[in-house]
This record gives C-alpha cells, sequence and structure tokens, in this order.
C-alpha cells in the first residue's frame, strides 16, 4: 500500500507516529526548533524511515547546501531530498549535478531527486537525467505545468488532472522507468488517488506520499466531504503546515483531522494505488 506522511504541528509530532507510516521532516526546521529537530533524530535511533526535505516549497528556493549537508550528517536521514530548482530543468539538473559532486560522497542516507521542467519535453529529459543518477525519484505537485496542461474547475483540480496526464502520458512513451521508486511530493486535492483511476498507468512503482493536506484542513475546520470522506475537497486551503508548526490543536481540531486523516487513508484504500509494496526494493541502489 503508499505509504503516506502527514507535515504535522509540533504539538502532534509523537501522536503522529501512530498514523503515519514514516517520517517527513523539514530541514530549516532543525535549526530553529531543537524540539523539532530531537524528535526526527530520535525518530532514527528508533529505527523509523525519515524522509527529509530541502524546504523549497516553504522558503521558495532550496536550503542552503552546505547548511542541509550538515543537517544530514546530524540527522542521518533513511533518504533525502537533493536541492532542485522549481519548474526549471536545466536548474535542477545542474543543482543535482553540483550535490552530487560536492556532498553526495559524505551524505548518509540515499538520494531522491525532483523532476521538473516548463515542458514535456523538459520534464521527460529531467526524469531521464534523474532515473540515471537515483532510485528514488518524486514529482511535485504543483508545477506550472500541471495547470497548464490539466482540465479543472480551479487551480487545484487542474494541477491533479495534469499531474495524473503527465503520468499517462510519460507511461504511453515509455519514459516512466520500471526500475525506479516514485514518490508523490504533496497533493493538490486528497481525492488525487481516487482520481487517477481513470487514467491508464502503471501505479505500483508510485510507492510514498506525503502531505499536510488532512492537518491543515482539520485545523481550519474543513472535513473532506462525501461518505466516509472519500469525495475528498473541492478546492485547497493555500496555508503551509511550517507557518502552522507551532499551533497547539483544540480538541475539535483533532477530532476534525482525525477524520480527514482517516478519510485520506480510505481515499487511497479504494484507489489502485493499494498495494504492497517496499519503499527501497534495491539495497544497493543511490
Amino acid at each position: 500500500m503508499l505509504k503516506i506522511s502527514h507535515e504535522i504541528p509540533i504539538a502532534m509530532l509523537k501522536k503522529s507516529r501512530s498514523f503515519n507510516d514514516y517520517e517527513y521532516a523539514l530541514c530549516h526546521l532543525f535549526n530553529e526548533r531543537e524540539d523539532y529537530r530531537d524528535f526526527y533524530i530520535e525518530s532514527v535511533k528508533k529505527e523509523r524511515h525519515v524522509l527529509l526535505d530541502n524546504s523549497i516549497f516553504e522558503l521558495g528556493t532550496a536550503f542552503d547546501s552546505n547548511e542541509y549537508a550538515k543537517i544530514i550528517n546530524e540527522l542521518n536521514p533513511t533518504e533525502y531530498i537533493v536541492p532542485d530548482v522549481t519548474d526549471d530543468m536545466e536548474g535542477t539538473i545542474s543543482s543535482f549535478k553540483k550535490w552530487k559532486e560536492d556532498f553526495a560522497n559524505e551524505c548518509p542516507g540515499k538520494m531522491m531527486g525532483v523532476v521538473h521542467g516548463k515542458t514535456y519535453e523538459e520534464i521527460k529529459e529531467c526524469l531521464k537525467f534523474l532515473s540515471n543518477n537515483c532510485f528514488r525519484i518524486a514529482f511535485n505537485f504543483q508545477d506550472k505545468y500541471y495547470s497548464e496542461t490539466g482540465i479543472g474547475n480551479n487551480v487545484y483540480e487542474r494541477m491533479m488532472d495534469g499531474r495524473c496526464r503527465l503520468f499517462e502520458k510519460l507511461e504511453s512513451d515509455l519514459a516512466l522507468p520500471r526500475n525506479k521508486s516514485y514518490h508523490l511530493l504533496g497533493a493538490s486535492l486528497p481525492q488525487e488517488c481516487l482520481y487517477a483511476g481513470k487514467f491508464n498507468y502503471v501505479k505500483h512503482i508510485f510507492t510514498s506520499l506525503d502531505t499536510s493536506n488532512p492537518i491543515v484542513h482539520g485545523i481550519n475546520g474543513i472535513r473532506y466531504r462525501g461518505e466516509n470522506g472519500i469525495d475528498g475537497l473541492e478546492t485547497k486551503e493555500s496555508i503551509k503546515l511550517a507557518d502552522l508548526i507551532d499551533h497547539v490543536p483544540t480538541k475539535k481540531q483533532l477530532i476534525d483531522i482525525a477524520y480527514n486523516v482517516k478519510a485520506f487513508r480510505n481515499i487511497v484504500s479504494q484507489s489502485d494505488y493499494n498495494h504492497e509494496t517496499k519503499i527501497y526494493e534495491h539495497e544497493n541502489c543511490n
């Protein structure tokens, strides 16, 4: 089954181990919050799977590489996202090459690259490069290409549709290598996994997903629609979880969060992503 992790406020970190399949950490918070850093260091000691993100979504640009390397060495994560450049194929490839040359050999954990590009051909070229340089590959949820090519009533529906259409096109062009493991980096709308059923691409190679969607909407008192939340949302609150990192949820908010977390898993369990899998299939991969 697709491995799921939801970013959460610090007040819910320990509780999150009861519903997250793995830990998802934002590197820019490590130097800001000692309690945040300590939780993930403890998670590594507990042999929890920890994915460290370079915080590009929160900061606009990837975290400083030298500082990032220091955090990776301190944390010793299972895997980490190599610094990338949003919507920029050339910038992402250049950043990956520089990281690999300067830091890869000294940093523990396995590298994950993120696919970017302004056009389909650029995305395909970026994917080809990453598939030759790392085993784990991520697709962001909000690249402009998705909203420009997708169909829907609002930007979030278009991004959801656009990412699924991209996967279908890559599949049709035999450009989605089967010997790689793929990560869904965020979600425009929670129902994307069910929505993806209308598209013809192999989903078992997508092995993990992260999103703060159920948490953010629960904090805002918004529950997923439909029976057991299966219909997800019509649109999306644009608040970043990092901006709510110090929020202490009320009892009502905790109930709404729990409802959305359960609903999200219900959506995934009824989708084509519902399969038994391991995040790593090859022990010797980079």
